[in-house]
Protein backbone atom coordinates (compact mmCIF):
# COMPACT_ATOMS: atom_id res chain seq x y z
CA UNK A 1 0.00 0.00 0.00
CA UNK A 2 2.52 2.01 0.72
CA UNK A 3 3.16 2.65 -3.07
CA UNK A 4 0.33 4.91 -3.73
CA UNK A 5 1.30 8.03 -1.79
CA UNK A 6 3.69 9.93 -3.09
CA UNK A 7 5.62 13.31 -1.54
CA UNK A 8 4.00 16.16 -2.59
CA UNK A 9 6.96 17.86 -5.21
CA UNK A 10 7.70 21.76 -4.26
CA UNK A 11 4.06 22.80 -2.68
CA UNK A 12 2.87 26.05 -2.56
CA UNK A 13 3.42 27.86 0.58
CA UNK A 14 3.06 31.02 1.21
CA UNK A 15 6.32 32.42 2.26
CA UNK A 16 5.64 34.55 5.70
CA UNK A 17 6.71 38.37 5.53
CA UNK A 18 8.45 37.51 8.34
CA UNK A 19 11.20 35.06 7.54
CA UNK A 20 13.53 37.67 5.97
CA UNK A 21 13.73 38.78 10.09
CA UNK A 22 15.04 35.21 10.88
CA UNK A 23 17.29 35.42 7.29
CA UNK A 24 19.06 38.27 9.14
CA UNK A 25 19.75 36.76 12.41
CA UNK A 26 23.26 36.87 12.95
CA UNK A 27 25.19 33.79 11.56
CA UNK A 28 22.15 31.80 10.32
CA UNK A 29 22.09 29.37 7.94
CA UNK A 30 19.23 27.35 6.93
CA UNK A 31 19.44 23.06 6.78
CA UNK A 32 18.43 20.65 4.11
CA UNK A 33 15.20 19.48 5.41
CA UNK A 34 14.05 17.63 2.27
CA UNK A 35 11.14 15.52 3.32
CA UNK A 36 8.65 17.80 0.82
CA UNK A 37 11.01 17.36 -2.05
CA UNK A 38 10.42 13.60 -3.43
CA UNK A 39 12.12 10.37 -3.07
CA UNK A 40 15.44 11.94 -4.49
CA UNK A 41 15.66 14.18 -1.35
CA UNK A 42 15.14 11.02 0.59
CA UNK A 43 18.34 9.41 -0.34
CA UNK A 44 20.43 12.33 1.10
CA UNK A 45 22.27 10.59 3.38
CA UNK A 46 25.37 12.40 4.59
CA UNK A 47 23.09 16.04 4.08
CA UNK A 48 23.37 18.22 6.93
CA UNK A 49 20.02 17.78 8.19
CA UNK A 50 18.61 14.89 5.83
CA UNK A 51 17.90 11.48 6.09
CA UNK A 52 21.02 10.71 8.12
CA UNK A 53 18.10 10.49 11.13
CA UNK A 54 14.64 10.14 8.96
CA UNK A 55 14.54 7.43 6.73
CA UNK A 56 11.70 6.83 4.35
CA UNK A 57 9.71 5.35 7.45
CA UNK A 58 9.62 9.21 9.03
CA UNK A 59 6.52 10.38 10.71
CA UNK A 60 7.51 14.02 9.43
CA UNK A 61 8.35 12.88 6.55
CA UNK A 62 5.48 11.29 5.36
CA UNK A 63 3.19 14.38 7.02
CA UNK A 64 4.96 15.65 4.14
CA UNK A 65 3.02 13.15 2.09
CA UNK A 66 -0.38 13.63 0.39
CA UNK A 67 -2.59 11.13 -1.74
CA UNK A 68 -5.51 11.83 -3.78
CA UNK A 69 -8.00 12.20 -1.15
CA UNK A 70 -5.33 13.54 1.81
CA UNK A 71 -3.54 16.75 1.42
CA UNK A 72 -0.31 16.48 3.76
CA UNK A 73 -0.40 17.82 6.82
CA UNK A 74 2.90 19.91 7.11
CA UNK A 75 3.04 22.29 3.63
CA UNK A 76 7.28 22.27 3.62
CA UNK A 77 8.90 22.51 6.86
CA UNK A 78 12.22 25.08 6.55
CA UNK A 79 14.84 25.00 9.61
CA UNK A 80 17.61 27.44 10.34
CA UNK A 81 20.44 27.55 12.70
CA UNK A 82 22.71 29.11 14.70
CA UNK A 83 25.49 27.94 16.27
CA UNK A 84 27.10 30.50 18.00
CA UNK A 85 24.16 31.81 19.99
CA UNK A 86 23.13 27.49 19.95
CA UNK A 87 19.69 28.39 18.77
CA UNK A 88 17.50 26.96 16.23
CA UNK A 89 14.56 28.63 14.34
CA UNK A 90 11.88 26.40 12.43
CA UNK A 91 8.99 27.63 10.42
CA UNK A 92 6.06 25.25 10.18
CA UNK A 93 3.20 25.47 7.82
CA UNK A 94 0.35 23.82 9.00
CA UNK A 95 -2.29 21.86 6.99
CA UNK A 96 -6.06 22.71 7.50
CA UNK A 97 -6.20 18.88 8.63
CA UNK A 98 -4.24 18.94 11.89
CA UNK A 99 -7.12 19.61 13.73
CA UNK A 100 -8.93 18.57 17.09
CA UNK A 101 -11.19 21.38 17.90
CA UNK A 102 -12.34 23.12 14.45
CA UNK A 103 -9.80 25.45 13.36
CA UNK A 104 -7.37 24.49 16.22
CA UNK A 105 -4.13 22.13 15.89
CA UNK A 106 -4.36 19.35 17.78
CA UNK A 107 -2.13 19.99 20.68
CA UNK A 108 -0.19 16.64 20.26
CA UNK A 109 0.70 18.08 17.04
CA UNK A 110 2.19 21.22 18.39
CA UNK A 111 4.28 19.23 20.53
CA UNK A 112 5.19 17.44 18.02
CA UNK A 113 6.61 20.77 16.10
CA UNK A 114 8.58 21.32 19.01
CA UNK A 115 9.93 18.06 19.79
CA UNK A 116 11.17 18.02 16.48
CA UNK A 117 12.90 21.35 16.52
CA UNK A 118 15.09 20.78 19.63
CA UNK A 119 15.53 16.82 17.98
CA UNK A 120 17.14 19.07 15.24
CA UNK A 121 19.42 21.37 16.98
CA UNK A 122 20.28 18.95 19.58
CA UNK A 123 21.25 16.72 16.54
CA UNK A 124 23.09 19.83 14.53
CA UNK A 125 24.83 21.46 17.44
CA UNK A 126 25.24 18.91 20.35
CA UNK A 127 25.54 15.32 18.71
CA UNK A 128 29.40 16.29 17.57
CA UNK A 129 30.22 16.37 20.62
CA UNK A 130 27.86 14.25 22.38
CA UNK A 131 26.62 11.88 20.36
CA UNK A 132 23.03 11.61 19.11
CA UNK A 133 19.93 12.31 22.35
CA UNK A 134 17.08 11.02 22.98
CA UNK A 135 13.81 13.15 24.82
CA UNK A 136 13.55 11.91 27.69
CA UNK A 137 11.76 15.00 29.30
CA UNK A 138 9.48 17.22 27.55
CA UNK A 139 7.21 19.54 29.39
CA UNK A 140 5.04 22.16 27.38
CA UNK A 141 2.59 24.48 28.65
CA UNK A 142 0.17 25.39 26.04
CA UNK A 143 -0.77 29.28 25.94
CA UNK A 144 -3.19 30.02 23.08
CA UNK A 145 -4.41 27.42 20.53
CA UNK A 146 -2.70 27.42 17.20
CA UNK A 147 -4.74 27.86 14.30
CA UNK A 148 -5.14 25.09 11.68
CA UNK A 149 -3.62 26.05 8.62
CA UNK A 150 -1.64 29.18 9.79
CA UNK A 151 2.21 29.20 9.59
CA UNK A 152 3.74 29.15 13.11
CA UNK A 153 7.52 29.45 13.88
CA UNK A 154 9.59 27.64 16.57
CA UNK A 155 12.83 28.68 18.36
CA UNK A 156 14.53 26.24 20.67
CA UNK A 157 18.04 27.44 22.49
CA UNK A 158 20.60 24.97 24.54
CA UNK A 159 20.45 25.91 28.60
CA UNK A 160 23.19 24.00 30.05
CA UNK A 161 24.75 20.80 29.16
CA UNK A 162 26.16 18.46 31.64
CA UNK A 163 28.02 15.26 30.63
CA UNK A 164 24.85 13.27 28.17
CA UNK A 165 22.80 15.55 29.55
CA UNK A 166 21.28 18.60 27.22
CA UNK A 167 18.85 20.81 28.62
CA UNK A 168 17.21 22.71 25.70
CA UNK A 169 14.13 25.56 25.63
CA UNK A 170 11.53 26.16 22.65
CA UNK A 171 8.78 28.50 21.72
CA UNK A 172 6.35 28.39 19.55
CA UNK A 173 5.09 31.87 18.38
CA UNK A 174 3.11 33.12 15.63
CA UNK A 175 5.69 34.80 14.30
CA UNK A 176 9.47 35.79 15.35
CA UNK A 177 8.78 38.11 18.63
CA UNK A 178 4.91 37.53 18.31
CA UNK A 179 2.09 35.93 20.15
CA UNK A 180 3.49 32.80 22.35
CA UNK A 181 1.06 29.85 21.31
CA UNK A 182 3.41 27.03 23.04
CA UNK A 183 6.64 27.08 25.76
CA UNK A 184 8.40 23.73 26.57
CA UNK A 185 11.73 22.55 28.53
CA UNK A 186 13.48 19.34 27.82
CA UNK A 187 16.02 17.07 28.35
CA UNK A 188 18.17 15.16 26.03
CA UNK A 189 20.29 12.16 27.24
CA UNK A 190 23.16 10.52 24.68
CA UNK A 191 22.76 6.88 25.39
CA UNK A 192 26.51 6.15 27.50
CA UNK A 193 27.98 4.05 24.70
CA UNK A 194 27.51 6.85 22.29
CA UNK A 195 28.79 9.39 24.63
CA UNK A 196 32.20 7.67 25.25
CA UNK A 197 32.59 7.96 21.05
Amino acid sequence: MSGSLEVSKSPTVEVPDWLEEILQLPGCHELAYPYWEGPAAAESVGKEGGSTVHGSDSLIRNMHTSTPTQPAYLRGVRVFLQPEEQRVHSVWPLGANVCSHPGMAHGAFSVLCMDETLGTMHYNLLRPSMGPGFTVNLQVDFCKPVPAGSTVYCMGEVESVEGRKAKLKGSLMDRPGGTLLLSASALFVSPKQQAAM
